[in-house]
């Protein structure tokens, strides 16, 4: 009775001549009690009603109860064999059964997630600094759809400044290739200053590209970090070009300069009529580690929707653990993600906002900037 509804393997070790007299309790209490019994007869003259045969039956009985073992002791030898058999057995494996139910579930509707802009919309501290570098070397000399690759670029940027920069943004221009044929040449034509659409349109129209005139990606994004030291903040680099860098630098290692500088700048690469397959994977290559996005413009129609899509912000869906699991930009549409709590870190350039959200099936989540 002691051992019932204990957990685990239960063992009696009983050692005995089986004189005993009946109890009605013996066998209930072995049925609930569930034990092993070891049982071990020492020899007798038949105590049990004088019959040893009996005992014998007795004590083989209680081992039947649970695949316990009789041992019949006729000495020391098997006394100690008897208590080795029955530390063996409860050391044996224990069989069990697994039961598994299987329940066909259908994934949950997923919910989304989008960031827009206020009433007022995005301000031009929000966006930060931008810097422009264009690239105005010998090949945009070539013509696609009866113009020069120049003056869609140019046309591109203007579009871009008259209907998406605000008036006041601090941006600055870069132009390589528009000064000297045969050198590698990069220079500032607007210095970063808040935004005078006319003024600034005005230098980018004056731009033009020359002839066998080479193309310094490395040397100008190097520039970047005195060219924007005078913000605060986040920055902003923009790189139209459509060639590769023809002076011998490095454009990686430029922009990892920017991060060891202590730069906080995104570098977004916009390739203009790129064919080389290769070229656009080392593109991406360069935007990705200056924690941007390469945008593809395979034609005139495409380069003014790529620039565009440089300029928009940036933001982030992370779970718990601060795994992303969706970007996405302010202002273009939802983000899908399973149903659960996030964080929503939005990179303005004053800082990042940070919104907690929980998000059940097919919820439709907008978070709006102040």
């Amino acid at each position: 009775r002691t051992l019932t509804g204990r957990p685990g393997k239960k063992a009696v070790l009983l050692l005995t001549d089986a004189a005993t007299s009946t109890d009605v309790e013996l066998w209930p209490s072995l049925r609930e009690g569930r034990p092993q019994v070891f049982a071990m007869k020492l020899t007798s003259e038949g105590a049990f009603g004088g019959d040893p045969y009996a005992e014998l039956d007795l004590m083989q009985d209680w081992a039947q109860v649970r695949g316990g073992h009789f041992e019949y002791i006729t000495g020391l030898g098997a006394l100690a064999t008897g208590f080795d058999r029955a530390v063996a057995w409860l050391k044996r494996p224990v069989d069990f059964e697994v039961e598994v139910a299987f329940e066909t579930v259908e994934d949950p509707s997923p919910a989304t997630i989008a960031v827009e802009a206020g009433e007022g919309g995005v301000t031009p501290e929000a966006r930060g600094a931008v810097e422009i570098i264009l690239d105005a070397s010998g090949s945009m000399l070539k013509r696609m759809d009866g113009q020069r690759r120049i003056e869609i670029a140019k046309q591109a940027i203007r579009r871009t400044v008259e209907e998406t920069l605000p008036a006041g943004i601090p941006v600055a221009l870069r132009v390589y290739g528009h000064r000297e044929a045969g050198v590698c040449r990069t220079d500032l034509e607007v210095p970063l200053a808040p935004l005078d659409k006319a003024a600034f349109l005005d230098q980018v129209q004056a731009v033009q590209a020359i002839n066998l005139a080479k193309t310094p990606i490395a040397e100008s994004l190097a520039a970047v970090a005195s060219d924007l030291s005078g913000a605060s903040g986040k920055r902003l680099v923009i790189l139209l070009t459509d060639g590769e860098e023809t002076c011998d630098g490095d454009p990686a290692e430029a922009i990892r300069g920017l991060a060891e500088a202590g730069v906080d700048v995104r570098v977004n690469i916009v390739g203009f009529a790129i064919d080389d397959v290769d070229l656009k994977r080392q593109f991406s290559d360069w935007a990705e580690l200056g924690g941007g996005d390469y945008l593809d413009a395979g034609e005139a129609g495409e380069l003014e929707q790529a620039m565009r899509q440089a300029l928009r912000i940036p933001f982030r869906v992370t779970d718990a653990a601060g795994e992303i699991v969706a970007e996405g930009f302010v202002g273009a549409g939802p983000v899908e993600v399973p149903p659960g709590a996030y964080t929503v870190v939005v990179e303005l350039a004053e800082g990042d906002v940070v919104e907690e959200v929980d998000v059940a099936p097919g919820d439709e989540r907008v978070v709006e900037l102040d």
